[in-house]
Order: structure tokens, then sequence, then C-alpha cells
């Protein structure tokens, strides 16, 4: 008891527990909380919007340009109302589309509610920027550029502890309440949290406002890679758990940048071009490495937090109010944030899309010659150091999560099953979890899958990560809710493609890819063999043909990958989205070969599988070798995707 007397009262321990309170002052809480909450808020909507465009109604995508540049009216706003009550329309705003979104299941209103909430968020950056007390004199400047990083921790630790699911699109009571909270929270500190003063200076110097250029890329880098569970999993074949703690010390590096920014304020130039070539080559190689990606992140990420404490103080503000400077370049950043998307993965919505490598390339000198740009202005600036470690633990507490999440969550497919038959087999495109009523929503199409009892499932149309399906790992998600094994292909790109998810163990497993021809979007395949209690696994083999039915002779070349991969080998099911109808050359070369169609042996009711709200056509197949023998074949009726599933229930014939 003594000793621990003496530690607590040693002069030291003290000073340094004094400084720790000095450091957590009011207005500095209330600064960073409220740049926290909009980052918060901005990226749930950014990664509802972008899958709703795409999927629920494809030309809404080009609404995305337009919407994301209007924090160029931000000037128009600030005329109109001032400063203080356009932060309260364009916040609150923000705060209310969030809360609406998550309680309206309604694929239309949660299109509407993601355009205007990305309108807002846009409208909002201007503001956050300049975010600052109304006292004005007891704020450390740039207090934003912590909220930043601690925001995008934070968005990343709710997304882990929901399997990287978003919180507008879970059913569960814990997340809706999650939400709300938030968008309770921004209110909150609307009334509460300091505003930009009226009558002071708003704007930034045209060399100081040009060093912005880059936040909306950062923010895309961000959704994109930095901040990406699915991604960084899937590169690395490592545990989603796994890939949730990596992000975690990228996010801690950023924090520490921040610090060390603020800390030496006056570096030489050459640390302005040292972390200007790293940085350029540490963006060129997150879209293209594996082993390094860890390396890439937290070097990534550490010199964006010390990009941040440069341009939250570079340069002088001007005379000029209305943030004129500051929307306009903010307002060029959103636009070569949607640009760059649309560049990158365009070929989905066009025929024209550029190859990713070079997008990234582009991107990455950008970036490398803004953050070399904010070095050199801000050296010349009068910066007092700071020592500031609030925020590091703020940081270290936002990191626990991550630990936290490895040790409660449950490995997909730990649950001993015995393998046996029957088997139930399933194909479903699933549409990125999309549907054309209820908006995306995965808890939907896992209740599907476990109302159709499936034993094994070919799924298509599903992501690990892609921004264009809400940035959600879907194949670890459903793994973890079906408690399924996983196995996972990228055809059009790494992270969207074709997945098996399995009750019986998975023994082996592979992927490829299939002809193209002339066609925009790749394809492939991916295979399995399962344990299912015989004498030799079952092989399963998942596929999303080619889209376009004009298009024939594309499929006709990828049918006989398929049927070589097979090999005549027996116990072996062919399932997938065919993308062509019974009679079609194309199905008829897989009849040709011994194939028997589970639909003509054994279907009941209707046939048609797309689309889903009146099925008209039959494009979704499952295929068996002579050796199986399908008991009932079956279409489920649901509108939880814009394709209805199969079922058949399988055995093998008697020899």
């Amino acid at each position: 008891m003594g000793t621990f007397t003496i530690w607590v009262y040693n002069p030291r321990i003290l000073t340094t527990l004094a400084n720790i309170k000095r450091n957590f002052r009011t207005d500095d809480n209330y600064a960073v909380a409220q740049s926290a909450v909009i980052i918060i808020l901005g990226m749930q909507t950014l990664r509802v919007a972008f899958p709703i465009s795409i999927w629920y109604r494809s030309s809404s995508a080009f609404l995305l340009l337009p919407i994301l540049v209007v924090s160029f009216l931000t000037p128009v706003v600030l005329l109109t109302l001032n400063i203080k009550r356009a932060s309260i329309v364009i916040i609150a705003g923000l705060a209310i589309t969030r809360m609406l979104e998550v309680l309206v299941r309604n694929a239309s209103i949660d299109l509407n509610l993601s355009l205007i909430g990305s309108a807002l968020f846009s409208l909002s950056l201007p503001i956050l920027l300049r975010i600052r007390s109304s006292r004005g004199t007891n704020l450390k400047p740039g207090s934003w550029a912590g909220g930043v990083i601690i925001g995008l921790a934070i968005d990343t630790a709710i997304r882990g502890l929901f399997w990287t699911n978003s919180l507008g699109s879970s059913h569960r009571l814990i997340a809706i309440l999650l939400q709300v909270s938030l968008s309770v929270l921004a209110l909150t500190l609307l009334r509460k949290n300091p505003t930009l003063d009226e009558g002071e200076p708003l704007d930034r110097s045209w060399s100081s406002a040009m060093l912005l250029v880059i936040f909306g890329p950062f923010l895309l880098l961000q959704i994109l890679f930095l901040q990406n569970q699915g991604y960084v999993s899937e590169v690395l074949d490592i545990g989603l758990p796994v890939a949730f703690i990596i992000i975690s010390i990228g996010n801690l590096a950023a924090i520490l940048g921040l610090y060390v920014g603020r800390l030496r304020p006056q570096t030489p130039s050459s640390i302005g071009a040292l972390a200007a070539i790293t940085l350029t080559a540490s963006i060129v190689l997150l879209a293209q490495t594996g082993t390094f990606l860890p390396i890439c992140i937290v070097l990534v990420q550490f010199i964006f937090g010390w990009w941040l404490s440069r341009i939250s103080v570079a340069g002088k503000t001007s005379n000029i109010k209305y943030h004129i400077r500051t929307s306009s370049v903010l307002g060029l950043g959103q636009f070569l944030f949607v640009l760059i998307l649309l560049l990158s993965f365009g070929k989905l919505i066009f025929r024209v899309a550029l190859p990713n490598n070079s997008v990234m390339s582009v991107l990455a000198l950008i970036m490398g010659s803004a953050v070399y740009l904010a070095h050199k202005i801000s050296t010349n600036a009068n910066i007092a150091p700071s020592k500031d470690t609030s925020l590091i633990l703020v940081m270290l507490v936002v990191f626990m999560t991550a630990p936290i999440h490895w040790a409660f969550q449950t490995s997909a497919g730990s649950i001993d099953v015995t393998p046996t038959l029957p088997v139930s087999v399933m194909t479903y495109n699933i549409h990125s979890a999309v549907s054309n009523f209820r908006g995306q929503d995965l808890e939907s199409i896992a209740q599907v899958i476990e109302s159709g009892g499936a034993d094994i499932v070919a799924i298509q149309e599903i992501s690990r990560g892609w921004l264009m399906s809400g940035g959600i790992d879907i194949v670890a998600w459903l793994g973890d809710w079906l408690e399924m094994e996983a196995v996972f292909s990228g055809t059009a790109n790494k992270l969207w493609g074709v997945a098996i998810l399995s009750k019986y163990p998975i023994v082996e497993s592979g992927s490829g890819s299939l002809p193209k021809l002339d066609s925009f979007i790749p394809r492939g395949f991916i295979w399995a063999k399962v344990d299912i209690g015989t004498q030799q696994p079952l092989f399963i083999i998942n596929t999303h043909l080619h889209h376009i039915s004009d298009e024939q002779d594309v499929r006709l070349a990828q049918v006989p990958i398929l049927l070589a991969l097979w090999d005549n080998a027996a116990t072996t099911i062919l399932l997938g989205d065919m993308n062509a109808k019974p009679g079609t050359v194309e199905m008829g070369m897989i009849a040709n070969t011994g194939f028997i169609d589970s639909w003509a042996e054994a279907g009941v009711g209707d046939e048609y599988t797309l689309p889903a709200h009146d099925a008209t056509v039959r494009v979704d197949w499952i295929w068996h070798t002579k050796d199986l023998i399908s008991l009932e074949t079956k279409v489920l009726s649901t509108t939880a995707s814009d394709h209805l599933p199969v079922v058949a229930i399988i055995i093998q014939a008697e020899q």
C-alpha cells in the first residue's frame, strides 16, 4: 500500500496526469468529437449511396458526380444563412438522413436519402475543416484533423464488430440503436459544439486551399484500402479479425503521424521529399502488393497523419468570407473521388474502363506532390510545437476493439456437422444483397438461404469489401451468420465474383477465369471438393457466365472451359447463373456431355428465376452427373435479390 501511495504521489506522475487533463480541454473535445461524428456519418452515407445507385438503379450512379461536388455551393448556403445556421442545417440534415435510412426499409427511399446525405456530407466538409471554438482562444489549431482520424478509426471499429456490415442494412436492434445514437450525438454536439465565429475571416489563401484538393482522394483511399477489412483479408489470405488488427495498427500510425507533425512543425525540405516519395510508392503498391500490404498501410497512414498536421495549419487565412476558395478546392477533390471510382470500376456501367494500375499511379503522383507542397508551405508558418498526447490515448482505446473482436468472434465453419446424404444444394445470384424493394439487406439473403435448407450454396455477384457493394465483406459475413465454411474467387476484380459456402468440410478448392472475348466484364468460376460422407467428395463447380443474351459467342467460348475442368469426374454438380435459357446451344453443350438438368429431372412449381418480382425466364441452373439423382428441385419465392434461388436435394444413384 505504501509503495502504491509513493507511486501515485510521485511528482513526475502527477505532472503527467495534469498534462493529460489539461490536454483534454473542453473546446478541443467538442471540435474533435464533431469532426469525428461528421466523418463517421459521411463514410456510412457514401457506403450506402454507391451500392444502391449501382445495383438498384444504375442510371443513378451519374447523380453521384453533381451531388459529391455540391461543396462548390457552400458559399451560397453560407451567404443565404450564416455560418452558424448553415452548420446546423447541414450537419443536422446529415444526421437525420442517416437515422431515417436505418429506420426505413425501402430501396427508393434509401436511394434518395443516400444521395441527399452524400450532398450534405460534401457541404459539411468546408465547415468541418474550419471548426473551432466560439470563444476562439481555447482551441488548438487544426483540431478537426485529429477528429478526422479518430472518426475513421471508430467507423472501422463499428464495422469490425458487425463483420463489416453496414448499420443501415442490419436488422439487429443494437445496430439500429447505435446508428440512432450517433445521429443524436451529432445533434447534441451542434448545440454545445464550437462553431465558426461569424465575424472572423473564414477562408484560406489560395496556396493553403489548394492543399485540400486531395482530401477527396484521401477519403477514397481510406474506403478502398486503408479501412477495408475485406480487401486486407482477401489479399493476405487471413481471417477478418486479423485484418481488423492490421487496419487498427494503421489507424494508430495515422494518429502518431499527426502527433509527430505537431511535435516538430519545422522540418527540413528533405523530410517532405522523402514523405512524398514514400507515399507515392506505397499508394501504388496498395492495389498490387500482397506480402508487404501491412507495411504499406502503416506507412501511408503515418504520412497521411503527418500531412493532416501540415494542412490543418498551413498557410494564412484570407479576408474572403464564405469559404469560396476552400469550397472550390474541396469540390474538386470530391469530383476526383467519384471520377477515379468511375474510371476504375466503370466497366459495370460503361463498356470502357482504364486499367486500375494506371489510375492508381496517377493518383499516387497527385497525392505525393500535394504532401510535398503541404510540407513546404507549412514550414514557413510560425507554428509552436505541441506535445499533446490525448488523441493517442483515445486511439489506443479505439484500438482495443480489434483484439476484443478477435477474442469474441467465432470463426466461420467452426460448427462440427456430420456429413450425410441427401445433400441440399443451392445456386443464388444475390446481386450484392441489394433488393429492388428493401435496398441492401444481407440478413434477408441469409434468411432465404436458411429457409431453403441449403447445405452447400453457390453464390454469384458476391464481394469482399468492394465499395460498389457497400464495402461489406459479404463472404465473411454470410459465413459467420450461416456458420458455414466459405471459399471465394474474384472474377471481375479481386473483390467481386463467386463463392461456395458449405456446412460440410471443404477438403480442396480452386478457381479460374473464363474467356471474355470482346465483352467488358471478366468472368470466372470457383470449384470445391466437399466431404459429404461418400467414398469420394462432391465436386462443386460454381460459375457466372456472360450476361448479355445476344452475345452468345462469349458463353459458347466459356462453357468448354468448365467442361474441361470437369473432365468427366464422377459425383459432380455444375451450377450457377448461366445467363442462358433452356434450348440454347450453350446449355445443349452441357447436356450433350451427360450432365443431367436437375429441374427437368425433378422440378416442382415454376422454373423461372429472373426477374425476382415477376420471373419470366430461367437462367439459373443446377446440373449433376449421372451417378447422382435429384429428388426435388424448386425455385424459392423471394425479392431479397433480383434473381430467385434454385435448390436441389441430391442423393447418390444406386450402383
